[in-house]
């Protein structure tokens, strides 16, 4: 389970490193940058609120179908964006398309994972996980609209 949690936060770990990378592209305009940069804190809150659920006794946080799969395969998106952003310089709106895809992801690992803790507490952070994931497609989307 330990495992499980730890590999959720990398994912949120990276997604703050992409996050932080684009908002210091001087190409973009410097309300999408402020996004990004608040887009870059709040997956790190993310990473945060998952280490506080490391703090829980291991009987409380087992018991339950891990989603192995879909969280791997947002970790493998993550790394392959955060390569993408580190090697070359990506066009806004390319930027925010691979973003929104990102987010997506996300969110269906969020969801799923709601479902499957018996711990309301863990359900809880899951829960409030994919809210904020939701919020980010919604800025992501308006910011890709904009530049379009």
């Amino acid at each position: 389970m330990h495992v499980f949690i730890r590999d959720c936060q990398k994912v949120e770990e990276l997604a703050s490193q992409i996050y932080k990378s684009l908002a210091t592209n001087d190409s973009y305009p410097n309300e999408l940058r402020e996004a990004f940069t608040r887009l870059s804190k709040e997956e790190e809150n993310h990473s945060r609120n998952l280490e506080l659920l490391l703090q829980l006794r291991k009987e409380e946080i087992s018991n339950f179908k891990i989603t192995w799969d879909k969280t791997y395969s947002a970790m493998r998106l993550a790394e392959k964006f955060l390569a993408m952003v580190d090697e070359e310089e990506l066009d806004q709106g390319r930027a925010l398309t691979m973003a929104l895809e990102m987010e997506k992801n996300f969110m269906q690992v969020h969801a799923h994972n709601v479902l499957e803790f018996n711990n309301p507490q863990i359900s809880a952070v899951f829960e409030e996980l994919w809210k904020e994931d939701l919020a980010h497609c919604d800025t992501l989307r308006k910011h890709l609209e904009q530049c379009s």
